[in-house]
């Protein structure tokens, strides 16, 4: 009777062992596939940029987006351009997300600006950055990246001098902020550097747009185009005739905030708000009045 206690006792021990066991496996691939979707997009500091001018930062848009790639691991290319000049690209590399013992490891490797798809898919293109690796975890509904200073180092071109930097990141489905610290070797923090302070970069959504006008004492609609891309981030963006490519009198922006977003029309003429409304993040906006026609439907990424 003992040994029978005894030998059920063990194989409940080892159920719950082994039951543990897969149910941390199932977390880690969850937490994992999260990472992976939450990593890739198009992120910006434009609002950042409106609502701390006092920083002087330059609006750039981040786009992280994932590499064909043959390894162990998920290799995602990393392009840094000017928001309102996204074709000027500058900074690229390559990350490579791997899991490792309690999170996961981005291996950061620098490439040439001119690799083509097939080159960048090749890790014999990569130079890599030792030293410079940032270990995330995920921690309160989130994930939490660091790099150490003490191992993440360059030698600055203007006086040679080594500086190291230090990385603090957190990551969540709509919003990247990296607080970076940049150290002489004396450890003394430069404070005025670039690598220097906390930025904000929330995800971008894109829209495809569907615009008709009418001009004043006619009946006929007729086809009109953006003036540039509309994103989520609340920059206005023009109206032209598609035919003779006329600019219209009217700009509209759509901000993003939480769940919800806000679509405004604006009349050049008047210099005054024709319209505002908020609408859910991911809902076709539509607006009509006597001369305009507008259709916005949401797209999640720039290139689709």
């Amino acid at each position: 009777m003992f040994r029978r206690a005894a030998a059920t006792a063990s194989a409940i021990i080892l159920f719950t062992i082994l039951s543990g066991l897969a149910f941390s496996a199932s977390a880690t691939e969850g937490s994992t596939q999260k990472l992976l979707a939450w990593f890739a997009g198009d992120f910006t500091n434009y609002q950042q940029t409106i609502h701390q001018p006092e920083q002087s930062l330059t609006p750039v848009i981040k786009r992280i987006e994932p590499l064909d790639y043959a390894d162990e691991g998920h290799a995602f290319l990393s392009e840094q351009a000017y928001l309102f000049e996204p074709d000027q690209v500058i900074r690229r590399q390559v990350y490579l997300l791997e899991r490792v013992r309690g999170g996961w490891r981005q291996a950061v490797f620098n490439v040439e600006p001119e690799l083509g798809a097939a080159e960048l898919a090749d890790p014999s293109n990569w130079q890599a950055s030792y030293g410079c690796e940032v270990n995330w975890h995920w921690r309160n509904g989130e994930f939490e990246g660091e790099r150490n200073h003490r191992r993440c180092y360059f030698y600055r071109r203007s006086d040679g001098q080594k500086v190291s930097l230090s990385s603090q990141l957190r990551l969540s489905e709509n919003a990247l902020t990296v607080t970076e610290q940049a150290f002489l070797a004396t450890n003394t923090p430069l404070l005025r550097s670039d690598l220097a302070g906390t930025h904000h970069y929330a995800r971008m959504q894109y829209y495809d747009a569907q615009v008709e006008y009418r001009a004043p004492g006619t009946d006929r609609w007729r086809q009109a185009e953006l003036i540039g891309v509309l994103h989520n981030q609340g920059a206005r963006v023009g109206i032209r005739l598609s035919e003779q490519q006329q600019e219209l009198r009217y700009q509209f922006a759509v901000t993003a905030g939480g769940e919800q977003a806000e679509f405004a029309l604006y009349d050049l003429n008047g210099m005054e708000t024709v319209h505002q409304e908020h609408v859910g993040v991911n809902d076709v906006i539509e607006y009509q009045s006597d001369y305009l026609k507008i259709e916005l439907t949401p797209r999640a990424s720039r290139a689709d």
